[in-house]
């Protein structure tokens, strides 16, 4: 299952401020959850759908609700 591109913006920017936050570098993450730097930033740019399979490996590693996730893609729904 994947998501279209305003939701993988969403989702990408979210886990990214997570892993920031945390001060987790983006190879330790990625490398946990069995994504490449090139997917990540493919799935960054919107050049690829990020499926929820990859949401969930990374929540996991950040020990991250991926809730929440829903919660802020219902918000973001909302305004527009």
């Amino acid at each position: 299952m994947t998501f279209g591109i305003e939701i993988n913006e969403v989702v990408f920017n979210r886990l990214e401020l997570v892993r920031k936050n945390q001060r987790s570098t983006q190879n330790d993450v990625l490398e946990q959850a069995g994504l490449s730097v090139s997917a990540w930033n493919r799935y960054g740019r919107s050049k690829q759908d990020l499926p929820f399979r990859k949401i969930l490996n990374l929540c996991e590693v950040l020990k991250f609700d991926p809730a929440s996730l829903i919660v802020e893609i219902q918000i973001g729904n909302q305004h527009d």
